[in-house]
């Protein structure tokens, strides 16, 4: 699995679903489940990225610790989790949203914001901020 990412010099802000879904999509193989992780600051500059697990072709496996350690290691102070469905569909499964609220609540604790979970199939992509805001209160 390769190692972090950082962004360099780019004072790129991730504000919005449409900004990540361009940044990460091109990095994303659709050939299995891969979940991946982006750093941010507290104004939404870009610190880096990683892909954090790779799965089969209808799961990936979620490591907590994993994406603690990203984001501790990134300096980060909130964080975005996009993961890649092999199908056509990017709409979540009820395990998709389990997870999600996992990881808010899991983060919530040592302050560390998550921004959004992001699906992205070949052609389309879901922000769970926006469909399911009541995972990220």
């Amino acid at each position: 699995m390769p190692g972090i990412t950082y962004a360099q010099n780019s004072h790129m802000k991730i504000s919005n679903p449409v900004t990540c879904e361009h940044y990460i999509r091109s990095k994303i193989s659709f050939l299995k489940e891969e979940l991946w992780c982006i750093a941010l600051s507290d104004d939404c500059e870009l610190l880096s990225h990683q892909l954090i697990s790779e799965g089969d072709f209808s799961s990936v496996p979620i490591k907590q610790r994993t994406i603690l350690e990203f984001a501790l290691k990134s300096k980060a102070n909130q964080i975005i989790l996009v993961h890649s469905h092999t199908n056509q569909n990017s709409h979540p499964s009820s395990n998709d949203l389990f997870w999600t609220e996992r990881i808010h609540r899991f983060l919530k604790i040592i302050d560390l914001k998550l921004c959004d979970h992001i699906i992205l199939s070949r052609k389309s992509s879901t922000s769970l901020l926006q469909l399911e805001p009541h995972l990220f209160e």
